[in-house]
């Protein structure tokens, strides 16, 4: 899939969501349609809020423009919002997200470049649903000579002295 998926390749992730007992389907655009394949299923759906795109994906706009999209997105049905707040290119990551995770009624997941100490301490005070790691774990930021497993394990300890 691309970094800005079409409604087809949305739906497709929706599917194999569903063929797979998924419980959330995060980080794809947002299309009606896939709220609709998702009804009944009891996958919550968590699509990126505001405009995104670009490899690794960046978040644009202003902030306004980003918290309305998350009301556009709860008044359409989602289960929650899938932020990338660290990739936030006009303005303050940590602004944003805690506007957002004060002003939405549906869930947010912050995701994307979570990858120090500092960042995690950070995510866990503006307290969101959850957030998402990858490159950072693959990419040994918290256990740097350690495997993928080491540095989860690095970031679960680092979370729960927090």
């Amino acid at each position: 899939m691309s970094t800005r998926p079409s409604e087809e390749e949305c739906l497709e992730s929706a599917q194999l969501a569903i063929d797979a007992g998924f419980e959330y389907l995060t980080g794809t655009l947002f299309y009606p349609s896939v709220v609709e394949l998702l009804k009944g299923t009891g996958i919550k759906y968590y699509p990126f809020v505001g405009d995104v795109g670009g490899s690794p994906v960046t978040l644009k706009g202003a902030l306004e423009e980003i918290l309305a999209d998350a009301k556009r997105l709860e008044k359409a049905g989602v289960s929650g919002l899938d932020l990338v707040a660290y990739r936030y290119a006009d303005g303050d990551p940590v602004e944003l997200a805690k506007k957002l995770v004060a002003a939405a009624s549906a869930d947010v997941i912050i995701a994307g470049s979570i990858s120090s100490v500092e960042r995690l301490r950070v995510v866990d005070n503006i307290n969101p649903f959850a957030f998402t790691m990858g490159g950072a774990l693959f990419d040994g930021k918290f256990a740097p000579d350690g495997d993928f497993r080491e540095n989860l394990e690095a970031v679960v300890d680092v979370m729960a002295s927090i």
